[in-house]
């Protein structure tokens, strides 16, 4: 009787514990930086489990603005379309997620927006009957303007501070022919585009580009795992190195993106979104 009051009592307090996690992520509660979670270390965990890494739907490719007080990620329930979501910190407390207000009646995916929080880019299929490419839309006082097209056949743009436009060349058709390539971003138009050469490298099958914001470095996946890339002096990029596997495991691993205090990566694994102490990058600086 004794053993048995011992095992309901482990199951009881597993599952008071279970609940209270989840509960932790109640938007009443989220009243601190990002949306009052506990910092991880050097192992990666779920970001904001039940609120934004949930069990039902595929959440991926995430955000925060240069202040910290907004957060935009994508939402996929089944057999659905993608949803741009977003979050922000009102009042010292962070709102119920919802679909941002120039995409509502679209599927979009994918944000980022630039460091000086001017703009955000973002992926979409159905803003017209136009294919798959990136949108992007200007801070306004009371929020972003009308979407305007980027070139097609690009997928996931990231701005640094020197308005150099880094993103993948999907025009092969696949992710796995994809290349990265960069321009110079001026009030909408693009310039000097060229493919982003790094090492000796062959540059098939790289995607989802993090460009930092001083240009220090580059983060991409390629084919499931993370890389990093750093500027040498020459200006030339290094040879990529692939991040540890605590980040790289036998899951598929994408869309890496680093916060604005550059502090946590976050990324994408196996339908959520997951972040870790940026240490792990520092260690991989020539």
């Amino acid at each position: 009787m004794k053993k048995t009051f011992i095992s309901v009592l482990i199951v009881f307090n597993t599952l008071c514990s279970i609940f209270a996690q989840e509960k932790n992520t109640d938007s009443s509660v989220l009243m601190s930086p990002y949306l009052g979670q506990q910092p991880p270390g050097e192992t990666p965990i779920k970001f904001a489990l039940g609120l934004v890494s949930t069990k039902m739907n595929t959440d991926f490719s995430s955000c925060f603005s240069p202040n910290g007080k907004e957060f935009y990620f994508t939402r996929r329930k089944p057999e659905g379309a993608n949803q741009l979501l977003f979050t922000e910190m009102v009042n010292n407390k962070w709102t119920e997620p919802e679909i941002v207000s120039f995409v509502k009646n679209y599927d979009a995916s994918e944000a980022n927006i630039s460091p000086d929080g001017k703009y955000i880019f973002f992926g979409s299929r159905e803003l017209d009957t136009s294919n798959s490419t990136v949108w992007f839309s200007e801070r306004r006082d009371l929020g972003w303007g009308e979407p305007k097209r980027l070139l097609e056949g690009m997928m996931y743009a990231t701005l640094s501070l020197k308005n150099k436009l880094y993103y993948t060349d999907k025009s092969g058709g696949s992710i796995s022919n994809a290349v990265l390539m960069s321009a110079r971003f001026e009030a909408g138009a693009l310039s000097d585009i060229k493919e982003v050469s790094i090492g000796n490298e062959s540059g098939i099958g790289r995607a989802h580009p993090f460009i930092s914001p001083d240009e220090s470095y580059l983060i991409f996946d390629q084919m499931g795992e993370l890389f990093v890339t750093f500027l040498e002096n020459d200006g030339a990029w290094s040879p990529s190195k692939k991040l540890n596997p605590e980040i790289n495991t036998s899951s598929y691993e994408f869309a890496p993106q680093v916060s604005p205090d550059g502090k946590y990566l976050f990324f994408t694994r196996d339908d959520n979104i997951y972040w870790v102490s940026a240490k792990i990058i520092e260690d991989l600086k020539p």
